[in-house]
């Protein structure tokens, strides 16, 4: 008996947490949706706080309502459910707010720590793009070199759209803004040219590189 309230708790847990995970990152879309965007996602970090905060909030609210009759832990559920909601709203809210938007017009990128800088930039208005490149080793040990896109504009400082909390997570999605820097004849640059040998032909450094390299021969 007490398995089977154990298991109805932990599945109404579970409902909750992914309805309410699954309804910050909805309204997170619908909410800087703009008409004919390209692209529009947020990072690996976001979704992760949405998720501890979708996993944690029914947990306190629970604890408040069984409490409810007992004073004392009703005073000491409360105030960690205050602390917990004092840590954690202005967390998601910066959450909310990072995430990457292109369209045909331009692009906007806030950062986790940015607050509402959601103009959205031109391409042309962008002043160079430089590719370059780390190394780097994997969990089984093997090594290889994780492409740097580094977009360099006008009002704001450098950003590298392929840090390790980028809203850009498939080689497609980072073809698609190179297309659009490249057609908008947005100088770019290669830092350092890629290592003859190491390097997979079929990575996202490599794929990019070579388009680079085969507009910088165009006449």
């Amino acid at each position: 008996m007490k398995l089977a309230r154990w298991l109805f708790k932990l599945s109404l847990l579970a409902i909750l947490t992914g309805g309410i995970w699954v309804l910050l990152m909805y309204a997170q879309q619908i909410n800087y949706h703009v008409p004919n965007q390209s692209y529009l996602m947020s990072t690996h970090l976001s979704y992760t706080i949405f998720f501890i905060f979708a996993l944690l909030l029914p947990i306190f609210l629970y604890n408040i309502f069984r409490n409810r009759k007992r004073v004392t832990a009703l005073k000491r559920s409360f105030y960690l459910f205050t602390a917990f909601y004092l840590i954690m709203a202005p967390t998601v809210v910066l959450a909310f707010d990072n995430y990457l938007l292109a369209t045909p017009h331009g692009i906007t990128y806030n950062t986790f720590m940015s607050i509402n800088q959601n103009e959205i930039e031109e391409w042309s208005s962008i002043e160079k793009l430089t590719l370059d490149y780390s190394e780097e080793s994997s969990f089984t040990g093997k090594s290889g070199y994780r492409l740097k896109f580094i977009v360099d504009s006008k009002d704001r400082d450098p950003i590298d759209l392929n840090n390790y909390n980028s809203p850009l997570y498939k080689k497609g999605q980072f073809l698609i803004i190179y297309e659009r820097i490249a057609s908008h004849g947005v100088p770019i640059e290669i830092a350092r040219p890629l290592p003859k040998e190491g390097v997979d032909p079929n990575s996202l450094v490599a794929e990019i590189y070579q388009l680079a390299q085969k507009q910088k021969e165009r006449p």
